[in-house]
């Protein structure tokens, strides 16, 4: 009786993650908002990126945006490029009030392909919020990459 219990909670979890959580009686009004960039959440780092790079040659940025539930998001992000200084902003979809979600912190990754070409000292920025709720405040994670 157990095993059949928690395979049917691990089903509808499933269910519901891989559905947006509309399975579980939430509702597709999500609401698009920047995303929590909060550190030492889990181990995963918030950005990640090189840091030294080629003039001229693209890498990888990563940025892990983090939820209060399996039902969160991620939906798209804004990057502004200037010679020596890249700014990402990401956005997530929280989900409806009457969503209901397994209870872990979702983890958001999305990757940005970054290209300096001039030789120097070059600034990733990623701009987001510091907290879920509770009026979140707006939160700068920087990255010094030397562009060899």
């Amino acid at each position: 009786m157990l095993k059949s219990t928690r395979a049917l909670i691990t089903f509808a979890l499933l269910i519901g993650v891989t559905t947006g959580c509309d399975f579980l009686g939430g509702s597709n009004d999500a609401q698009e908002v920047v995303g929590f960039i909060g550190e030492d959440i889990v181990s995963t780092a918030p950005l990640a990126a090189p840091d030294t790079v080629q003039a001229g040659t693209s890498f990888d940025v990563t940025v892990t945006t983090f939820g209060p539930n399996l039902c969160w998001q991620a939906s798209r992000e804004e990057v502004e490029r200037e010679p020596m200084r890249v700014s990402i902003t990401p956005y997530d979809k929280s989900p409806s009030g009457d969503a209901v979600c397994a209870d872990a912190i979702a983890e958001m990754e999305r990757t940005v392909s970054v290209t300096f070409e001039e030789h120097g000292e070059a600034t990733i920025v990623v701009n987001g919020r510091d907290r879920w709720f509770d009026d979140p405040e707006p939160k700068t994670l920087t990255h010094t990459v030397i562009v060899e």
